[in-house]
C-alpha cells in the first residue's frame, strides 16, 4: 500500500529469480527523418527493479531512482541511478558503492543533485542507516558524515540555498544542508511511529512536509499529517479528513504560494473497497479536501506542478493499473495511459519540465511465473502518456 509499504520492504527481498531476468528491454525508437542524422530518441528504459522517484531540471536533464531487489533474500538491494539526456536513459552507477535503496531525489542544476534512501552495506547484519548521495556533475558519491545516521530518508528537496532530507526513526527529523555544513532539525511535538514521505520547500523561510502517524502506535490505522515550516520551527496544521486511516504521500507548491497534496484515505484497511485517493490543498489559510474524478484510483503517489500553474498527480487503481491525473484548478480529472496497463503496474512519482514534457517511474509488480517487479517510465509529449 503506496508509499507506507516501501518502509516494509526494508525489512524484506525478493526470493529467487533466475539471473536471465536481469536482461534491459528497450523501447522502439522512433522513426527518424530521411537522410538526418539525428539519433533516435528512445523515452523507454526497462529492467528488473522499481523507480521510486524522479526530478529534471530541463527536457534533457532527468534524473529517476529506485532500486534492484536481490534474488537471495539474504543479500541487499542494488541501487537503480537512470539518466535522462534528451535522447536515451542511460544507467548510472556510484563508484565503489553499490548496495542499498534510494526513495527521494531533488535536481537544482546538472552539476547539482541529490538522491536519499537506505544504506544497506552492513546488510543483513547491520540496521538500516541513512543514505544520501551527490551529484557533482560527473559523479555520485554518498555524504560519508550520514553513513551511520539512525533511521531511513523517505524524500528530499533541494534548492539554490540548500537541501532538506526528512528521516523516519524512532522520531521526524529532517536534515538540513546549509553553508558547507549539515544540521539536524527536529520536527516540533514529534510523535512516534511517524512515517515521513512528503517534503516540498520552496524556499529557506516556506515549505511543507507530511507523511503519515500510526494511531495507536503499532496499530493498523496511520492518520495523515501536515507541517508547515516558517524558517523557524515546523508548525502542524489540522487536516479535514473523517476517514479513520489515512495519509500524505505527496506534496507540491504551486505558484502563488498554494499547494496540493495527495495520498490515501480508507474508511477499512482491511477492505480495499473503501481505499480512494486522498486530494488535498492550501488555499492560503487552512488545508481543505478537494474533489477528485478518477474512476477507479485507489492511491496518489506522487504529484508534480505544471510550469504555468497545472498539476499532474499519479498513482494506482483499484483495477485498472497505473493512474495518472491532471489538476484543473478547482479538480482532479483522470488522463488515460497509452497503452492501457495492468492491474499491476503502478506509478510512484512524477515530474514535468512544460506542459508539453513530463516523465513518470514506478514499477510493474510480479506477475504469476515471475516475482522480479520490472521498472516502468512513461512519458508525456503535451498529447499522451505513453
Amino acid at each position: 500500500m503506496g508509499r507506507k509499504s516501501r518502509q516494509h520492504r526494508l525489512a524484506g527481498g525478493v526470493t529467487a529469480v533466475a539471473l536471465a531476468a536481469l536482461a534491459v528491454f528497450v523501447g522502439v525508437p522512433a522513426a527518424q527523418a530521411s537522410g538526418s542524422a539525428a539519433p533516435a530518441v528512445t523515452t523507454s528504459f526497462s529492467v528488473p527493479g522499481e523507480l521510486n522517484a524522479v526530478a529534471a531540471t530541463s527536457p534533457t536533464d532527468v534524473w529517476a531512482v529506485g532500486d534492484v531487489p536481490n534474488p537471495n533474500q539474504s543479500k541487499p538491494h542494488t541501487l537503480l541511478i537512470v539518466h535522462w539526456n534528451g535522447v536515451r536513459w542511460t544507467r548510472v552507477t556510484v563508484p565503489h558503492y553499490r548496495y542499498g535503496q534510494l526513495f527521494g531525489v531533488a535536481v537544482v542544476s546538472k552539476d547539482d543533485a541529490w538522491a536519499v534512501g537506505a544504506n544497506e552495506f552492513g546488510f543483513p547484519w547491520a540496521p538500516f542507516d541513512a543514505l544520501v548521495l551527490h551529484w557533482n556533475g560527473s559523479t555520485w558519491r554518498p555524504v560519508q558524515s550520514l553513513l551511520k545516521f539512525p533511521g531511513v530518508p523517505e524524500a528530499v528537496t533541494a534548492t539554490a540555498k540548500g537541501v532538506w532530507v526528512a528521516v523516519g526513526a524512532d522520531t521526524d527529523e529532517l536534515l538540513h544542508y546549509a553553508g558547507g555544513r549539515w544540521t539536524v532539525v527536529p520536527v516540533a511535538k514529534p510523535a512516534t511511529g511517524t512515517i515521513p514521505i512528503a517534503l516540498a520547500l520552496t524556499g529557506s523561510n516556506a515549505g511543507w512536509f507530511g507523511g503519515a502517524i500510526m494511531q495507536p502506535v503499532g496499530s493498523a490505522f496511520t492518520a495523515a499529517y501536515i507541517l508547515r515550516w516558517n524558517g523557524k520551527a515546523w508548525q502542524r496544521f489540522r487536516l479535514p479528513i473523517s476517514a479513520p486511516d489515512s495519509e500524505v504521500d505527496a506534496i507540491a507548491v504551486l505558484p502563488g504560494g498554494g499547494a496540493l497534496a495527495v495520498g490515501l484515505q480508507e474508511i477499512d484497511p482491511y477492505n480495499i473497497d473503501t481505499w480512494v485517493p486522498l486530494t488535498l490543498r492550501w488555499d492560503g489559510k487552512a488545508w481543505r479536501q478537494v474533489s477528485a474524478f478518477i474512476p477507479g484510483a485507489m492511491e496518489l503517489y506522487g504529484v508534480a506542478v505544471i510550469p504555468g500553474g497545472t498539476a499532474w498527480a499519479v498513482g494506482i487503481g483499484t483495477t485498472a493499473g497505473v493512474v495518472i491525473a491532471r489538476w484543473t484548478g478547482t479538480t482532479w480529472r483522470s488522463v488515460p495511459a497509452n497503452p492501457a496497463d495492468t492491474a499491476a503496474d503502478q506509478l510512484y512519482a512524477v515530474t514535468a519540465t512544460s506542459a508539453t514534457d513530463a516523465w513518470a517511474v514506478g514499477a510493474i509488480n510480479p506477475q504469476p511465473g515471475n516475482i522480479m517487479p520490472v521498472t516502468v517510465i512513461m512519458h508525456w509529449n503535451g498529447k499522451t502518456w505513453q
